[in-house]
């Protein structure tokens, strides 16, 4: 059955004919589902993973070998969700779309049998790095994604 937007009060936030497999840098935002802190505590400005922040940085990392035409540049792992910059490289064959998807499924089903949780929210945020500026703009937001925690949970 096609999706239909209509129905469910949804709409894409993709760039519509933007091919998501083309050769480039994606900024990444995936949520725990209901904004939980299930990956771990943030503790003297450093995130402190747990055993389910464990699995999903694992399974991060693995997706370098398992799709030979990308690169997991920089990432953080938040107690509720997880920011990571993706570089695509020419000649791969998959969407981040795709990429994202199985990630998202393979470490919800490794977390689902130690503990029984709905792990991501649906969905996932995704900005198109464009330029150098950008970028460094970015890595510096993850680099200091554990610091500013602090300040958004002390207001």
């Amino acid at each position: 059955m096609k999706f239909n937007p209509e129905l469910y009060h949804r709409r894409s936030i993709r760039i519509k004919d933007y091919d998501y497999s083309q050769e480039g840098m994606y900024f990444i935002t995936i949520c725990c589902k209901d904004r939980n802190n299930i990956l771990g505590v943030i503790e003297d400005n450093k995130v402190i993973l747990n055993q389910c922040g464990n699995i999903i940085k694992d399974e991060l990392i693995a997706l370098n070998k398992k799709y030979k035409n990308t690169n997991i540049l920089k990432y953080v792992i938040m107690p509720d969700h997880i920011h990571f910059i993706i570089e695509l490289i020419n000649g791969n064959k998959k969407t981040i779309g795709d990429i994202i998807k199985t990630y998202k499924s393979v470490a919800s089903k490794k977390i689902k049998r130690i503990n029984q949780i709905d792990l991501w929210q649906r969905n996932y945020y995704e900005h198109i790095i464009r330029n150098e500026k950008e970028l460094y703009r970015i890595y510096n937001y993850i680099e200091n994604n554990p610091v500013n925690w602090k300040h958004k949970n002390n207001e």
